[in-house]
């Protein structure tokens, strides 16, 4: 390596060090920030200058402006920077777990309700949030009981199937195709169709067993 070398690395490495920033025995390049003693964040300019603002909040190493809110870092708090020097947080009971009927349930788990019909979800302070609904009762249908969204046979020989409704009620398709027709005064009617008497007075209908049924009332 020749002298002109040398002086050049010579050159260079002072130029580097008179860029540095020195805060205590500590340098810094340009560009590269930290806390100083008296909780300010500053940040290495060129021409060995530091320059410091007390704008921020310092955290974990994190820069936060005045009045930014940032998680505490528990999982159910928040915190706002003050100052460069204080920081208020939420004091909030971090209790992930609900209780219910002897179970316990994490954060964000949903189970049924105590009355069976809402809902509950376990939020993040282990306090329950359940739905409100009006609770209305299971279906009873040809002496059984159904649940509410159950589905079943209608049981009239036919391939009509009824639902418990949401409000405890049952409800039926109506497909009478397969059963018998009625014969009356000479004319077929089909299951469930309107018929009217030969007095002109009472209604009758088609039943689900070939035979036609008519109101009893006076004319």
């Amino acid at each position: 390596m020749n002298d002109f070398s040398v002086y050049i690395l010579i050159f260079v490495s002072v130029m580097k060090s008179v860029d540095l920033c020195r805060y205590g025995k500590v340098k810094y390049s340009p560009g590269e920030t930290f806390m100083d003693e008296d909780g300010r964040y500053c940040t290495c300019v060129s021409s060995r200058k530091l320059s410091c603002t007390k704008d921020f909040c310092y955290i974990n190493k994190t820069p936060y402006k005045v009045g930014d809110e940032f998680p505490k870092g528990d999982g159910c708090n928040t915190c706002r920077c003050v100052s460069a020097s204080s920081v208020s947080c939420s004091e909030n009971t971090c209790n992930q777990e609900c209780r219910h009927k002897g179970k316990w349930y994490n954060a964000g788990s949903r189970y049924p309700a105590e009355d069976g019909c809402n809902e509950c979800i376990c939020t993040t302070h282990g306090v329950p949030q359940c739905t409100m609904y009006k609770c209305y009762p299971d279906c009873t249908h040809n002496g059984r009981t159904y649940k509410k969204g159950d589905t079943f046979p209608k049981g009239d020989k036919c391939n009509n199937y009824c639902t418990c409704s949401v409000i405890g009620e049952v409800e039926c398709s109506q497909d009478l195709s397969c059963f018998p027709d009625c014969v009356y005064k000479g004319r077929i009617y089909k299951a469930g169709e309107k018929i009217r008497s030969a007095d002109g007075c009472h209604l009758c209908r088609c039943g689900t067993n070939g035979r036609h049924e008519c109101t009893e009332r006076l004319c």
